[in-house]
């Protein structure tokens, strides 16, 4: 019985494990668009309507984007969203995972740099 419980509970880690890989991998995905200067500049002006932001700031932004994605995957900000997939109880590669939640993560960043 106990060997049953053990089985299970592996078979939890590695089900919660496939969960934030998918997500960190669809995070970093998100931030590596964002290496790209001009697509900093263009969520700059169509989010806060801010047409010309600084050369010193993009580059801050994408250091610590670079940064970023060498970071474990924030369990907090997530685990809403971990939740819900285990409790479905289906594949992570079968959930729509909707981009505002590593938006909202990566958007700190930007907030930062606003002014």
């Amino acid at each position: 019985m106990e060997q049953i419980g053990s089985i299970t509970a592996s078979v939890q880690t590695a089900a919660y494990n496939e969960i934030v890989d998918v997500l960190r991998h669809n995070r970093n995905d998100i931030i590596k668009d964002f290496l790209d200067e001009r697509n900093i500049r263009s969520y700059y002006a169509d989010r806060y309507h801010l047409n010309d932001v600084e050369s010193p700031k993009v580059i801050a932004i994408r250091d610590e984007l670079k940064l970023m994605l060498d970071t474990p995957l924030d369990l907090e900000h997530y685990s809403i969203l971990v939740d819900q997939i285990k409790q479905a109880g289906v594949s992570v590669h079968h959930v729509d995972i909707n981009p505002d939640l590593f938006f909202k993560e990566i958007q700190k960043i930007f907030l930062k740099y606003m002014f």
